[in-house]
């Protein structure tokens, strides 16, 4: 057996904010966020999954079609969660299905030092 001596260096988090859309449920996949149980609707949250305080920002809801709806999104603190207001989806928007995607901090205002490739979910509701 060979011991080998040195330093290790730990890796090093970021005090940064992580933004990221998740659905109120405890399910995934593309329909989580649908809530078609009496008016169409998308169930959002808003969690910082980083280690640093989040200002306040805007999420963009694409439905396509159907338009664009901006939310405001509170100020987060790490580790906290934003539940948002029910979203009506566009009667429009199913076609038969309906295509969306949820943009969190939309115009860019929060520096996330891991990067805005989290910030995008696509997602489908498929009436019954």
């Amino acid at each position: 057996m060979n011991l080998l001596g040195g330093c290790i260096t730990p890796e090093e988090s970021s005090l940064h904010p992580d933004l990221i859309a998740v659905p109120e449920g405890s399910f995934g996949g593309p329909d989580a966020f649908c809530d078609l149980t009496s008016v169409p609707q998308l169930r959002i949250i808003i969690q910082n999954q980083g280690q640093g305080d989040a200002p306040a920002s805007i999420t963009r809801v694409v439905f396509s079609p159907g338009g664009t709806v901006n939310i405001p999104t509170p100020r987060l603190r790490a580790g906290e969660r934003a539940v948002l207001s029910p979203l009506r989806i566009p009667t429009a928007c199913f076609d038969p299905d309906c295509d969306f995607q949820i943009i969190v901090d939309w115009v860019n205002n929060v520096y996330e030092d891991t990067g805005e490739q989290n910030n995008t979910v696509d997602g489908r509701c498929v009436l019954p």
